[in-house]
């Protein structure tokens, strides 16, 4: 018997689940010796926020977390971290130059990143 043998690819779709302790996190961050011009992002592959923290915020008892995602997907670290490439960019954000440092995470199969952002003057 001579069938036709096609099998149907089937396609598997839906959402990947994951849970980060952003407490925890936050706490880590929180105890780096950061300056109220510096800035930390956490960042998935897409560029959305995970973590935006910087000491004045926090200072500020402005919440240093939110619901709302925060597209970082601009900026000219995010591709490469993506990629998978750690390094700095100058970059010019709200007319001030700032250093990017930035070093990819892998989280599952993706690779997302942590930024530092830095102040030029800070640098000197």
């Amino acid at each position: 018997m001579h069938g036709n043998n096609n099998k149907t690819n089937k396609v598997i779709s839906g959402y990947w689940v994951g849970l980060l302790d952003l407490r925890s996190i936050l706490q880590d961050i929180r105890s780096l010796n950061l300056t109220n011009d510096e800035r930390i992002l956490v960042v998935d592959h897409n560029g959305s926020a995970i973590i935006d923290f910087s000491p004045a915020s926090a200072n500020n008892n402005a919440s240093s977390s939110s619901s709302k995602l925060m597209d970082f997907s601009y900026l000219k670290s995010t591709p490469a971290l993506v990629n998978r490439n750690a390094g700095s960019v100058l970059e010019t954000i709200n007319g001030k130059k700032k250093v990017m440092i930035h070093q990819p995470i892998q989280v599952g199969n993706r690779f997302w990143g942590v930024i530092l952002v830095e102040p030029i003057s800070q640098l000197s």
